[in-house]
């Protein structure tokens, strides 16, 4: 009981802390009083069209693969096709989780032997 009386007075000191004015993360107002802009999100995905990877037993695992190298990349999946084998849906879509560089990422697929690889829009 008396664990549970310590746990509830801690919660409750550290609730009370985050409303006493301790700074916030709000944005600071800028000059002239108006409030500052909103930032920008991240971009949490980047989808690439691989025209070269045709096949989905080698061209596929080597693209997600150089991939899922790439600092900022949490997830790497393929679009739907309508068969197994051939790949007549070569894009590439990259799930982020931090900083991520899209040319790096088009370097790492052409090193992986699939060149002309882009954004898409």
């Amino acid at each position: 009981m008396v664990r549970l009386a310590f746990l509830v007075t801690v919660v409750f000191t550290v609730l009370l802390a985050g409303c006493s004015g301790a700074p916030s993360s709000a944005p600071a107002p800028a000059a002239g009083g108006a409030p500052a802009a909103a930032s920008t999100p991240a971009v949490q995905q980047v989808t690439f069209r691989v025209p070269t990877m045709v096949c989905s037993h080698n061209c596929w695992p080597a693209v997600r693969e150089a991939l899922q190298k790439q600092p900022g990349v949490a997830a790497v999946t393929l679009a739907p096709q309508k068969e197994e084998v051939p790949i007549d849906n070569p894009l590439v879509t990259v799930k982020l989780n931090g900083t991520f560089d899209a040319d790096r990422a088009i370097e790492a697929i052409a090193a992986a032997g699939f060149a002309k690889a882009t954004v898409e829009p």
